[in-house]
Order: C-alpha cells, then sequence, then structure tokens
C-alpha cells in the first residue's frame, strides 16, 4: 500500500531536482528579470536581506541565545546558510534536492564550520541547534507534510533556542479557494502559462492558527509579518 506522504515527498523532490538542473537561482529567487539562467552568482550570494532583517526583529523581541550552531533548512545552493556563518560556529545547510547540495557545496566558503546534506532532519538528534531557520520554504512544501517538518524544526532546537520561518499568510475571498482547495491539474495548468513546462512549485499559504497547531506544545513567540519566531 502506498503511502501518501512518501509520494508527496517523492514528488516534491523530483520537482526541485528539476528546478535544480534547469535555472536554480530563479527557482530561489524568483526575479522575473533574472529567468534563465541570468542571476550572476555573486550578486546571488550576497543578496540575504531576508536573513538580516529575521535577525533584526529577533533581536528586537530578545529572543536569540546563543551562537554556537545553526541550521538552514531548505538551503538550496547555500545563499543563506552561509550568511549564517556569518553569525555562527557552525552551520549546517539542508535541502531535497541533492543537485541543490552539490551546488551548494562548491560555493562553500567556510570549509568545515559549513556542512550540507540532501534529505530531511532526522539525521539531527534533539535539541541540536540554537536556530533554525527558513525562508521561502514552508509554503512551498504539500499541506500533508507541513505539520511534520514544522514539529521537526521545533523538535531539533535547544530548549532556550529559536525557530525563524517564514510562511505566507493565505489570501483572501476568491484566491484563497483557489489557492488553498483548487485542484493540481488547475494549479499547474496556470503555472505553465507562466513558466512554461516546469513543474510546479506548490504554494500552500497557513493561517497563524494553523502553525500554532502543528508547532504545540511550543509557541509562537512573536510574530511580524510573514515572519514567525517559535520557542518551546
Amino acid at each position: 500500500m502506498n503511502d501518501p506522504l512518501n509520494d508527496e515527498a517523492k514528488r516534491l523532490q523530483e520537482t526541485w531536482e528539476q528546478w535544480a538542473a534547469d535555472d536554480p537561482l530563479f527557482a530561489i529567487l524568483s526575479d522575473p528579470k533574472k529567468r534563465g539562467g541570468k542571476w550572476d552568482i555573486a550578486e546571488f550570494m550576497a543578496h540575504t536581506p531576508e536573513l538580516d532583517s529575521a535577525l533584526a526583529l529577533a533581536s528586537k523581541h530578545r529572543l536569540l541565545q546563543g551562537n554556537s550552531k545553526a541550521l538552514d533548512l531548505g538551503c538550496g545552493v547555500g545563499r543563506i546558510t552561509q550568511a549564517l556563518a556569518d553569525h555562527y560556529e557552525e552551520v549546517v545547510g539542508v535541502d531535497i534536492s541533492e543537485a541543490m547540495i552539490a551546488q551548494a557545496l562548491k560555493l562553500n566558503r567556510h570549509g568545515d564550520r559549513c556542512q550540507y546534506f540532501s534529505g530531511d532532519l532526522s539525521r539531527f538528534a534533539d535539541s541540536t541547534f540554537d536556530l533554525a531557520f527558513s525562508v521561502y520554504v514552508i509554503q512551498h512544501i504539500p499541506r500533508r507534510m507541513q505539520g511534520k517538518v514544522l514539529r521537526e524544526l521545533v523538535r531539533v532546537v535547544k530548549p532556550d533556542g529559536l525557530v525563524i520561518c517564514q510562511i505566507a499568510e493565505p489570501p483572501r475571498g476568491l484566491s484563497r479557494i483557489r489557492t488553498q482547495f483548487g485542484p493540481r491539474w488547475l494549479k499547474t495548468l496556470r503555472f505553465r502559462r507562466r513558466y512554461g513546462d516546469a513543474p510546479l512549485i506548490e504554494m500552500n499559504p497557513l493561517h497563524e492558527s494553523e502553525v500554532a497547531k502543528h508547532i504545540a506544545p511550543a509557541r509562537i513567540a512573536a510574530r511580524e509579518g510573514e515572519w514567525f519566531f517559535i520557542q518551546h
């Protein structure tokens, strides 16, 4: 009997392996002017305003504790992972795509202080990281997988540590119905009208109440727009 979660994880991996082969930088930062391999790699790797903003907000709320080890979930080619190494003694990037990880390893400028792995978070023990960071990831995961991923982020963070993740808020009105309940074939059709034969990047936003339910008994310590700051 097939496991729906395994099937969706496999489909998700296949999607990102294809994007990694065809246009990895655009898939991560989808600037229309950069489509078709037009990102300059140095410019791309230096463009980390999301991390700067998230860390500033966490500091404002006095939520950051420790600078020993940080995690970047959904690291792609390592853009944010490399920037985290400027703030933490050790950093680990994890991505579902082996091809993305292969590129991240080539772009690593921090030696053994920065490690990369493909797959999920099951390899890490409880309470491993001071910080778990994830941007442009949770909303692109199939709905059935989102709860597990959020709980895993909480699990691998130390008791006084912090999870920072960006999660899009569901749209309102007709757009919300189309986004949350529209059939996959229709979403694929709409996506291909814009991006050709590229595989569908799912968009599954979550309401704050859904995030809170998934991470319980951990709590949302603060929220600023799409940024969620989660603690045990």
